[in-house]
């Protein structure tokens, strides 16, 4: 045990190498069948291909990451395990941050978290990534205009964030205070010059702010997670109130980012900035750390065996699909195979995708995004589901591509079921493709 301490702690290039393709590896077997995976990494395929986010497509999230990944899309490709190997070094560039911080004693313990969390990359790891920076940068009390792009980033990632300027705020030097905020505006300003330009500002302001009501109303229920993150809150509450440590008030502030949605996912993305504050005060526990990395290699070998053990799940190879070289359901690509084929036997007219896992289905075969393949309830603005009826409603010549059965409403989680029901009511039934699809057009 002392020498495997002692080759991780000599070997650190090593290490996060092992870390990062850990992560990939994840990404591409386990946890490869959320469906935030493909729409947060078709936000960025989305804009690399030209479209304007908010104006051409639904988006409720602020945009650095989809922009920075677009980025990263436009030059080495557009597929899908691009998005897992940017996800999967932005993990890793958070661990190596953590381990700056605290001397990784509690690090396997977090890398435990994040494989928790991993059911999706994206936006929300670089929230993680860039809290461990602005603390870092915080605590080592690096340059005051550089902490405030720190804060400009994670903000411009997660409007939540925009809490974490509190820290700043209750600073008593005024001249560091307006330092940070100096630099704080100017991303935002290049920001609202970009939307302007493509006139997707108000869509902006609709879908990233006005519609958090209709998001809050929609997806915030009491849990039992919701009770551990009340006790977590008062617990760093209590810390600071009495040590005035400004880590307790940065991972006070970083809890925004549970609310609304109560469950383990938002939880844990609460618990790891947590757990490096209550472990930043114990004692070394670095073979405490080894034994739960064997245990992470134990149930990742084991899910991944037990994974492709099973006949519903295939490994794509075919490169000219965005879903090379990761893992996907036999049902997903059949009905994917199924819809791609009716869609191009059908591609002069007019098609929409009526369906939970339509980012899916289209990206998949690399079809053009449109406002009705995200019919989340409370992603679609303000009022956003008499704003979609509407749009429904002005229609005039489409197909409608549904996906019905008795229990959809269990199987959609947070999808607007009420639109489906009208498709149904009020259009005239085309065909049965077969897998509980049916196509509607509508009569004029």
């Amino acid at each position: 045990m002392k020498h495997i301490i002692t080759f991780i702690k000599e070997k650190s290039l090593f290490f996060y190498l092992f870390i990062f393709f850990l992560f990939l590896l994840s990404f591409i077997t386990i946890n490869n069948f959320i469906m935030d995976n493909y729409w947060n990494y078709g936000f960025s395929y989305n804009i690399a291909n030209g479209l304007i986010p908010y104006r051409d497509f639904n988006m409720v999230l602020f945009p650095l990451f989809p922009l920075l990944c677009a980025l990263v899309i436009k030059i080495f490709g557009s597929k899908l395990i691009i998005y897992y190997i940017v996800s999967s070094l932005i993990a890793t560039l958070t661990i190596s941050f953590i381990k700056k911080l605290n001397g990784g004693k509690s690090l396997i313990l977090l890398i435990i978290y994040f494989f928790l969390l991993f059911q999706t990359g994206g936006y929300n790891l670089l929230s993680i990534l860039l809290f461990f920076i602005l603390l870092y940068l915080e605590l080592t009390k690096k340059n005051d205009y550089l902490i405030g792009l720190v804060l400009s980033l994670i903000v411009l990632n997660n409007q939540k964030m925009l809490v974490l300027l509190l820290p700043t705020m209750l600073l008593k030097d005024y001249k560091r205070i307006l330092k940070r905020l100096m630099i704080f505006i100017i991303p935002f300003q290049l920001l609202l010059l970009y939307l302007s330009f493509n006139n997707a500002l108000y869509s902006f302001f609709d879908y990233t702010i006005f519609g958090l009501f209709d998001f809050g109303n929609k997806n915030g229920h009491m849990t039992i997670w919701f009770v551990l993150e009340l006790l977590m809150i008062f617990y760093l509450l209590y810390k600071y109130f009495k040590t005035k440590d400004i880590s307790s008030l940065y991972c006070l502030c970083f809890q925004i980012i549970v609310f609304p949605i109560f469950d383990p996912y938002h939880f844990v993305l609460g618990l790891i900035p947590f757990s490096f504050y209550v472990f930043s005060g114990v004692g070394n526990i670095k073979k405490l750390n080894i034994l739960f990395l064997f245990l992470i290699l134990f149930n990742f070998t084991f899910k991944t065996i037990q994974l492709f053990d099973n006949d519903s799940i295939s490994f794509n190879t075919n490169i000219n699909h965005n879903f090379f070289l990761t893992t996907s359901s036999q049902n997903l690509n059949s009905g994917s195979e199924m819809l791609y084929k009716f869609y191009k036997e059908h591609n002069s007219e007019n098609i929409h995708f009526f369906t939970g896992e339509s980012y899916y289905y289209k990206l998949d075969h690399k079809l053009k995004i449109d406002s009705y393949d995200l019919l989340l309830d409370g992603n679609n603005g303000y009022n956003g589901h008499k704003k979609i009826m509407n749009m429904l409603k002005s229609e005039k010549d489409a197909l409608f591509i549904i996906y019905d059965e008795p229990n959809r409403d269990t199987l959609y989680d947070q999808f607007d079921c009420q639109l489906i029901d009208y498709i149904m009511d009020n259009y005239e039934k085309v065909t049965y493709l077969g897998n509980n699809f049916y196509v509607y057009r509508i009569v004029n």
